[in-house]
């Protein structure tokens, strides 16, 4: 049985699907979640500063942050330690 993804997994799987910028419908494809909680998101992490919007061509995409890449890679450390003890996030 799949359990829930938690926010803090979601949270590394957008950051990480906006390496290369990305819209909403391309996160939400490859994360996996409903729009709706893609959207709310993507807002939160703008609104902290770990994602960046950029306009592309007339369509908004967004781009992960200075920040964000120092926060995916704490968030690495962490996910792969804590998988290690048999604690998955």
């Amino acid at each position: 049985m799949v359990g829930h993804r938690t926010r803090v997994r979601l949270i590394g799987d957008i950051l990480s699907g906006t390496r290369d910028g990305a819209s909403v419908s391309r996160l939400t494809k490859q994360s996996s979640a409903s729009h709706y909680r893609v959207v709310s998101m993507v807002q939160t992490l703008v609104n902290r500063g770990l994602v960046e919007p950029v306009d592309d061509q007339g369509g908004r995409m967004y781009r992960i942050s200075a920040r964000g890449r120092d926060f995916l890679q704490e968030y690495n450390i962490f996910r792969s330690s804590s998988e290690k003890f048999g604690i998955p996030i």
